[in-house]
């Protein structure tokens, strides 16, 4: 995964779930951003949005759990091309649930 998967994510989320206004406000195409989420999706192991049909209805638990802390890290980390986070899938022992762990520190410097 990258950041770009992240920001679409993001947008995404931000924009009502609606993936053309997301594409509009990203300079990209629709097919584009749902391909990268899709992708996105099959590398976590998980899926980030109900779907009904081809529309996004609403977040999952894992997708509420992504967006609340992708929005530091996609903030912080605008265009310099840096990935801001380090994302791993683990199993517990006698567990069928994934835990996703999530780290990202936001520096700011002023003068």
């Amino acid at each position: 995964m990258n950041l770009q998967q992240l920001r679409y994510v993001s947008e995404v989320a931000r924009r009502n779930l609606n993936v053309s206004e997301a594409a509009v406000a990203l300079h990209t195409s629709q097919p584009g951003v749902s391909k990268q989420i899709r992708a996105f999706e099959e590398e976590l192991g998980a899926a980030i949005f109900v779907r009904q049909g081809r529309r996004f209805t609403a977040l999952t638990d894992a997708g509420r759990e992504i967006v609340a802390t992708v929005k530091c890290g996609v903030a912080c980390y605008p265009e310099n091309g840096q990935e801001p986070m380090s994302w791993c899938k683990t199993r517990r022992p006698h567990s069928r649930k994934r835990r996703l762990r999530v780290s990202n520190t936001c520096i700011t410097a002023s003068r």
